[in-house]
């Protein structure tokens, strides 16, 4: 006879069935006793059979679903798996996309801060009126 496991609530529940059934049987011993003990003790062995068959059955059908839920289990770990690689992807693809527009940035500012460095209000202020005094002095020369 196969190994039977009781791990499910509906074998525990086949189990205290067997066990309840066959306390019941022992009581009922002395009604078999003395001549017919041979009888009482084949269905102790049917009742035992009976139950184990029924747990064997639960056993197979558990671990079938067991199975199923494993494989099932499998693909959503791998598609969780597949969609967390599609994510760090994504991310490192944007990181690297805004790493190339800061040295862009940067770029741009530095060869505009060599062409034009930036100067106080005071400082520009001034340097228009340079150029103010320098276009009014062409113009009255043009004009002559």
């Amino acid at each position: 006879m196969k190994v039977i496991e009781i791990k499910g609530s509906e074998e525990r529940d086949l189990w205290r069935l067997r066990q309840n059934e066959l306390r019941l049987h022992k009581l009922d011993r002395k009604n078999y006793y003395p001549f017919n003990i041979d009888k009482w003790e084949e269905k102790s062995k049917e009742i035992v059979y009976k139950y184990n068959i029924l747990i064997q059955e639960s056993n197979k059908i558990r671990k079938e679903v067991e199975e199923v839920y494993k494989l099932i289990e499998a693909k959503f770990k791998d598609e969780q798996k597949r969609k967390r690689a599609e994510q760090t992807r994504a991310k490192q693809e944007l990181a690297e996309q805004t790493r190339a527009e800061q040295t862009r940035n940067r770029a741009e500012l530095m060869e505009e801060y060599t062409n034009n460095p930036r100067r106080s209000y005071r400082i520009s202020k001034m340097l228009k009126e340079k150029e103010n005094i320098a276009v009014e002095a062409l113009l009255s020369l043009s004009k002559k």
